[in-house]
């Protein structure tokens, strides 16, 4: 998969994050309203994965009463981590959300996995990390068939497109309806650490950054007799 090359990141004072990133001989500059990570904790039947997608910063003043429009979200990075060592994944994890400036991973949070979440926040604590170290509860994490319907459902409207050589897009072209129903969420790792960051995005929408404008309403006229 194409490296998404960058060269230097910074946040606005509004909160918008500003990415400098090399595409051949160009130099490109890309605004974005959030960058957020999806992550897939390692088990015996998968690798732990995580996804990073950024919200390109949509520039609208919005008026009350107006559905505010949402910025295509873009593929920045995805990694597969085999080792069952939690704190080499956390590296590279943590690593990358710096790199970018992601600022929430959103996973499985369930009671199963209320130590490696615990451990995770510890490890970020004693690291002194900034970027990445929350980490929420991902939204319908236990809804696998609801999860790949909102990916299917931003695709569609052309507000994600994956990288053809990736491996969340071959895991999403391979699986089937009856995987659906029967195959273990945690063997499609690359799966459920999009559905967990998509479905983040799907409820939580970044900003709104611009104040709203509110609708003038015309005085009536004063008679000057």
């Amino acid at each position: 998969m194409q490296e998404y090359n960058v060269i230097k990141t910074e946040l606005t004072q509004k909160g918008i994050i500003v990415h400098k990133i090399a595409e051949g001989d160009e130099l490109k500059t890309v605004h974005y309203s959030a960058v957020r990570c999806g992550l897939s904790w390692p088990s015996t039947e998968a690798s732990g994965f995580y996804v990073i997608l950024a919200e390109e910063y949509v520039d609208q003043t919005r008026f009350e009463g107006q559905k505010r429009p949402r910025g295509k979200l873009r593929f920045l990075k995805e990694r597969e981590h085999p080792s069952v060592f939690l704190d080499k994944l956390f590296v590279n994890l943590t690593d990358d959300c710096a790199l970018f400036h992601c600022g929430t991973v959103y996973s499985d949070l369930d009671v199963t996995r209320e130590k490696d979440a615990e451990f995770y926040r510890e490890w970020t604590y004693e690291k002194k990390i900034i970027h990445g170290k929350a980490l929420e509860e991902a939204p319908y994490f236990d809804n696998f068939a609801l999860g790949l319907s909102l990916i299917r459902r931003w695709v569609s409207d052309g507000l994600l497109e994956l990288p053809e050589d990736s491996i969340t897009r071959k895991q999403l072209k391979n699986i089937t309806k009856a995987d659906v129903d029967t195959l273990p969420p945690a063997r499609v790792h690359a799966i459920n650490a999009l559905r967990f960051v998509v479905a983040a995005y799907h409820k939580y929408p970044p900003g709104p950054f611009m104040p709203y404008t509110p609708t003038r309403k015309k005085r009536p006229r004063t008679s000057t007799w």
